[in-house]
């Protein structure tokens, strides 16, 4: 489990990272979103300093690097997500007064990357072995907090370590316990798919269907990508062309007779699914895929409900499943994760995965050297970065919460 944590000096090599961290003899001050009811993301959240106290002497410090910005972890914040966050009594700091309150509230956001700069006496080993100051770790469960804050307090336990990280960024670690290890997932483990065969996916410009494309290209599948039409429709085909898709339909030309015809001529079955929107056009999918193939829903996002026929379940056998990356974990050791991931680090550090553009939410100025690389950074004002904490979460484009 995780708890709100000391935010020490650090440096993630070559960039120095911030220090939000108040201290005085006996106390420890960092910053977190939090929400003490659920609503509107933009509304309800708000960055305030916390009061944490000392490190327990079995725990370990963590400074976050960054935090992903999940559309679940929005749903979270709504209250309309199935797995629920268990409020926390923390104490609010004013930072204009300094006083302090005691307040029922929840820490948003599930993932990140973080790196240890402090380890309690007693503190145990982490899921994978020994914990030491410098690690990067991924955090596999937050407890009653999230890491939507600028350090924790972790159980050894919760925590994974990223043995092999050379070559990496935080960006790219903090890719690849949800959006690429469920992208991984679903192509290994629903039906057995041979080289040549075709997977259908909607989303396809999610973080899940970017690495998905990529993953079968690798491994010699075909991807038809569905996607929704926009303002700059040519220019995300050709990025999507350029990570490997095949064959790129808009959403409203499902149905249309040019896609059938196309669709027809395929010389290959289409044998998996893939459905992160709902609604029609998710069942519409089916309508080109080989009889006795899977049909696999890990997202929802147009809140619509995927009303199948009872024609497809009889006359095309489609089985019908739902991809859950958390149950995978659960049922799965450490080994296997790690093993996963250090195959997708290998296949970013040779440049043949990209991870999800992302757009940075810097918690931070950065201060540029001579070189131009950072030669420091300097907390951002509170007021003003509670204003970018909200505007994110308005935000269509995927961004994540950049804390070095």
């Amino acid at each position: 489990m995780l708890k709100l944590s000391k935010l020490a000096s650090s440096i993630v090599n070559p960039r120095s990272v911030a220090s939000f961290s108040t201290m005085n003899p006996s106390r420890i001050i960092t910053r977190s979103a939090i929400f003490t009811e659920h609503g509107n993301p933009s509304d309800v959240i708000k960055v305030k300093e916390v009061d944490l106290g000392d490190l327990p002497s079995n725990k370990v410090a963590l400074k976050m690097l960054i935090s992903p910005i999940n559309p679940s972890d929005k749903n979270q914040v709504q209250g309309v997500y199935p797995i629920k966050k268990v409020k926390s009594v923390l104490t609010i700091v004013d930072s204009k007064t300094n006083s302090r309150t005691e307040t029922e509230c929840y820490v948003g956001g599930n993932e990140s990357i973080a790196e240890v700069v402090e380890i309690g006496p007693d503190a145990g080993e982490s899921g994978n072995g020994k914990v030491n100051v410098g690690d990067w770790v991924i955090p596999m469960s937050t407890g009653d907090v999230g890491t939507w804050t600028t350090d924790a307090f972790a159980d050894p336990s919760s925590l994974v370590v990223v043995r092999n990280r050379e070559g990496l960024t935080p960006e790219q670690v903090g890719s690849v316990r949800v959006n690429a290890s469920t992208a991984y997932r679903m192509l290994k483990d629903i039906v057995s798919l041979n080289k040549g065969d075709y997977v259908i996916q909607n989303g396809a410009n999610s973080g899940v269907g970017q690495v998905l494309i990529q993953l079968a290209k690798l491994w010699g599948y075909r991807t038809i990508n569905v996607v929704r039409d926009r303002d700059d429709f040519e220019e995300m085909e050709k990025f999507l062309k350029g990570l490997g898709a095949d064959i790129i339909i808009k959403e409203d030309q499902l149905n249309s007779d040019e896609t059938k015809a196309m669709m027809k001529a395929l010389d290959a079955p289409v044998r998996l699914g893939i459905n992160c929107i709902g609604g029609k056009p998710s069942v519409l999918m089916t309508r080109y895929m080989a009889n006795g193939s899977y049909f696999a829903t890990y997202g929802a996002m147009s809140k619509l409900p995927t009303s199948i026929p009872a024609s497809t379940f009889i006359f095309k056998d489609i089985r019908f499943v739902g991809y859950w990356v958390s149950r995978w974990y659960k049922l799965n050791p450490v080994e296997k994760w790690v093993e996963m991931w250090d195959e997708l680090f290998d296949y970013m550090r040779q440049g043949k995965l990209q991870y999800q553009v992302m757009e940075p939410v810097d918690w931070v100025t950065r201060n540029p050297g001579k070189d131009g690389s950072t030669a420091s950074v300097t907390p951002v004002d509170i007021e003003a970065l509670e204003a970018r904490v909200a505007a994110s979460m308005d935000s269509g484009k995927k961004q994540y919460f950049r804390y070095y």
